[in-house]
C-alpha cells in the first residue's frame, strides 16, 4: 500500500501520466483515501496552473522540485506521512 512519502517523489510523473499503470493505480487509490494528499495534490495542480497562466512558460524541473520541497516542508510532510500517516 502506498504511503504519503511514497507519493511525493512520484507527483510530477503522476500528473504527467508517466507512471506505470500499477503504480498509477496505487497512487490514485492512496489519494482517494488520504485527505492530506488529496488536498496537497489539488494545491500542487493549482500552483502549476497559476504559473502557466502567469508566464506561459514551463518551469525548469529543478525549480519545480524546489517549489515542491518548499511546500512539503511548509506542510510538515518532509519524508513523513501527513495526516494519519497513510
Amino acid at each position: 500500500m502506498m504511503r504519503c512519502d511514497d507519493l511525493e517523489p512520484l507527483l510530477t510523473d503522476f500528473l504527467e501520466g508517466d507512471l506505470p499503470a500499477d503504480v498509477e493505480t496505487e497512487a490514485l487509490e492512496h489519494v482517494a483515501g488520504c485527505r492530506a494528499c488529496d488536498l496537497y495534490l489539488a494545491e500542487y495542480v493549482e500552483t502549476i496552473e497559476l504559473v502557466a497562466e502567469w508566464g506561459g512558460e514551463a518551469l525548469p524541473t529543478e525549480v519545480s522540485q524546489r517549489m515542491l520541497a518548499a511546500v512539503l516542508n511548509d506542510l510538515g510532510i518532509n519524508g513523513s506521512a501527513p495526516g494519519t500517516g497513510s
